[in-house]
C-alpha cells in the first residue's frame, strides 16, 4: 500500500462506529503508513481524554504503535503510574492491590508484552494460568508488576543511550531524497501479475554488501 492510498483507507476506517475498533484500525494503518503515525497517536490521545477509550484500551493501542515508534514508551509509562493513585482515590481508599486493580494491571502487562523481556512475559503467563486473583497472591503479583515497569523504563533508557532506537523506519522527512525510487520499487513489488522468484538488492560503496 502506498501513501496515496492513505486518504481512502482513513475514510474507510472512519466508518467504524466503535471507538476502540476504529483506534485499532488506525494503529494498523499507521504501522504501514509512517506519515499517519502522528495523526493516529493524536486520535488515540483525544479519544482517551474524551473518555471514549479506557486506560487499558489506550495503552494497548499505543503499545502496538510503539513497536514502530519506541519514543511512545515514556508516554505509556506516564499513563500508567499516575492512574494507579487516581484509581485508589476514586474508589474511596480501595487498595491498589485489590482484585479489581489486579485485573487492570494484568491487562496492561499483556498489552506491554512486545516491550518486556521474554522471561517477564513467561512469569505473567504462568501467574495468570496458575494463580487466581486471591489476597494471598496479590503481593507476589504486585512485585511482578513493579519489576515489569522498572524493566520497561530501563530498557527504553538503555536503548536510547545506546542509539538502537534510531532504526530505518520512515519517521519524518526524506533526508536522502529517495522517495521517488522507493515508491517506484513499491509499485513494482505490489504488482498483482508479479510472479516469483524475485530478489531485491541494495548495492553500493557505502555500506554495500
Amino acid at each position: 500500500m502506498l501513501d496515496r492510498q492513505l486518504p481512502e483507507a482513513i475514510n474507510v476506517v472512519q466508518q467504524i462506529s466503535t471507538t476502540h475498533y476504529q483506534a485499532q484500525a488506525r494503529v494498523a494503518l499507521a504501522c504501514y503508513f509512517p506519515s499517519d503515525r502522528l495523526d493516529a497517536c493524536d486520535y488515540i490521545r483525544r479519544e482517551y481524554e474524551d473518555k471514549n477509550l479506557t486506560l487499558v484500551q489506550t495503552i494497548t493501542h499505543l503499545s502496538t504503535l510503539a513497536v514502530e515508534v519506541p519514543a511512545l514508551l515514556p508516554e505509556i509509562i506516564k499513563l500508567i503510574e499516575p492512574t494507579q493513585k487516581e484509581n485508589s482515590e476514586k474508589d474511596e481508599g480501595e487498595d491498589t492491590k485489590s482484585p479489581r486493580n489486579l485485573a487492570v494491571r494484568t491487562a496492561i502487562l499483556v498489552a506491554l508484552a512486545p516491550h518486556l523481556p521474554a522471561r517477564i512475559n513467561r512469569e505473567i503467563r504462568r501467574f495468570r494460568r496458575l494463580y487466581a486473583h486471591t489476597p494471598e497472591n496479590l503481593d507476589k503479583y504486585t512485585e511482578l508488576w513493579n519489576r515489569s515497569l522498572k524493566l520497561l523504563a530501563r530498557g527504553y533508557r538503555d536503548a536510547l543511550q545506546g542509539g538502537s532506537l534510531r532504526n530505518e523506519s520512515a519517521q519524518a522527512d526524506d533526508l536522502l531524497n529517495l522517495k521517488d525510487e522507493v515508491n517506484a520499487l513499491a509499485d513494482l513489488l505490489l504488482m498483482r501479475d508479479l510472479e516469483p522468484p524475485m530478489a531485491v538488492g541494495i548495492l553500493g560503496g557505502w555500506g554495500g554488501r
